[in-house]
């Protein structure tokens, strides 16, 4: 389970192909915007399939938003820096 501090959110990005790195600048402006409020969590390869799994995500990249250890919401797809900074405020 992946969880943080009672009044924190995280956003768990699950992610592999050759545009990971653009996604991955968009992540750290997100994270930057809510750092107060926000905990971004990206697994390393060794860890990527069974995270999968578990969560039972079938195609990458999805980002995922956690409150109080219990998913809130799926983001679905490459993400723009807008879409993903909204898809934040939702819940921030």
């Amino acid at each position: 389970m992946l969880s943080v501090g009672s009044n924190s959110l995280l956003l768990a990005c699950i992610y592999k192909d050759y545009d990971y790195p653009r996604q991955m600048d968009f992540l750290q402006k997100v994270s930057d915007c809510f750092k107060d409020r926000l905990t971004v969590c990206v697994p390393d390869e060794h860890s990527l399939k069974p995270l999968m799994k578990n969560l039972n995500v079938i195609g990458t990249p999805t980002f995922l938003i956690f409150r109080h250890g219990k998913e809130q919401a799926r983001y679905l797809g490459k993400a723009t820096w807008e879409s993903l900074l909204s898809f934040v405020k939702e819940f921030a």
